[in-house]
C-alpha cells in the first residue's frame, strides 16, 4: 500500500465530499474507483455517458473524448 499527499482545489474537495456522501464510503475508496474507471476509459474506443431524461425512459447520451 502507497500513501499520498496532494492538494485539491476547492470546486474539487466539494466534489470528492459530495461523492463520498453520495455513495456512503471513504475518500479512498471514491479515488480508487476513479482511477479504475478512468483506467478503462482511456483503454476504450469511447465512453458515451447515458442519464435518464425526466421521469420516462428516454435518455440523453454525451460521448467522452479522453485521447
Amino acid at each position: 500500500m502507497s500513501r499520498y499527499t496532494f492538494e485539491l482545489s476547492d470546486v474539487a474537495e466539494k466534489e470528492l465530499e459530495d461523492l463520498t456522501k453520495t455513495l456512503g464510503t471513504s475518500r479512498a475508496d471514491v479515488l480508487g474507483r476513479s482511477l479504475t474507471l478512468f483506467k478503462h476509459a482511456v483503454e476504450a474506443d469511447k465512453v458515451v455517458l447515458q442519464r435518464k431524461k425526466g421521469d420516462g425512459d428516454e435518455t440523453e447520451e454525451q460521448e467522452v473524448l479522453l485521447k
